[in-house]
């Protein structure tokens, strides 16, 4: 077992069942279920990766094979490409998010929501523009656009985990975080000096160290530190779709930009 798995097995034994363990063969049978619970669930995210490469080579083989007896439109199978790298992209944020379970470090963060949420919407405004045959100068705009709005509709949904209300978020409240998520919230108040103390009591119980987390998210400044930078994500989509032509369709993106940010469910 190489360090990094080494590392991670031991914060799944200490932080879950390790506490008496070595007094009661039962804790320590429960703390091996888990890191087998939680290696499995590896190898699964592994296995839809590999599927993943397999229907982009499917698609391209397919749309190739379209071409020979159709018009050959390039455009298209850029599309697919396109697709398929999006996929595997956002199955390969999976499976970092898992590896790296309590991981407080803010640009392993961004990383992450950028393979999983933002390189979605990304691939949805390129999609768009490729279709059209659009100059690539828009592609790369539209593609930046949903990039920046995609970062920031993240954010937003990070922070309504912790202010939001279950009815309108239609999941538990703070779910990131009891799955030992550590989301912009809670990263950016365990930077702070003050936190120390809870970071020691999440090493020793992390029932009690999560839901202290929970109560000094909420009695903090770290929630509108983190609209502010939803809010940056948000100028940046606006200002990537700048030199665009101006016209309703326009004007809609740049209201989503806004909206992204202001939404509450």
């Amino acid at each position: 077992m190489n360090s990094k798995r080494g590392a991670h097995c031991q914060a799944y034994l200490t932080a879950e069942h390790a506490e008496g363990a070595e007094n009661n063969p039962s804790n320590y049978a429960s703390a091996i279920s888990a890191v087998k619970y939680q290696y499995s669930k590896y190898c699964i995210l592994a296995v839809r990766l590999i599927l993943r490469i397999e229907t982009a080579k499917e698609l391209t083989v397919e749309a190739r094979s379209k071409g020979r007896g159709f018009k050959y439109n390039e455009r298209f199978l850029e599309f697919i490409k396109l697709f398929a790298q999006t996929l595997m992209t956002i199955c390969s944020g999976e499976i970092q998010e898992s590896i790296n379970a309590f991981g407080d470090d803010r640009e392993r963060y961004f990383k992450t929501i950028g393979d999983k949420t933002a390189c979605l919407f990304a691939a949805a405004t390129e999609s768009g523009a490729v279709l059209a045959n659009s100059p690539e100068e828009t592609v790369q705009a539209l593609k930046e656009y949903g990039y920046n709005i995609g970062m920031s509709f993240q954010i937003v949904d990070d922070i309504l985990d912790f202010v939001g209300q279950k009815e309108t978020l239609g999941k538990p409240v703070a779910s990131d975080l009891a799955q030992g998520v550590f989301t912009l919230p809670v990263i950016l108040l365990l930077e702070r000096p003050e936190s120390a103390a809870v970071k020691e009591i999440l090493k020793k119980n992390r029932k009690k160290g999560t839901q202290l987390l929970m109560e000094m998210v909420r009695n903090s400044s770290v929630i509108d530190e983190c609209y502010e930078i939803a809010e940056g994500f948000s100028s940046r989509a606006s200002a990537a779709i700048e030199k665009l032509p101006h016209n309703p369709s326009h004007d809609c993106l740049t209201s989503l930009a806004t909206y992204v940010t202001e939404r509450r469910s």
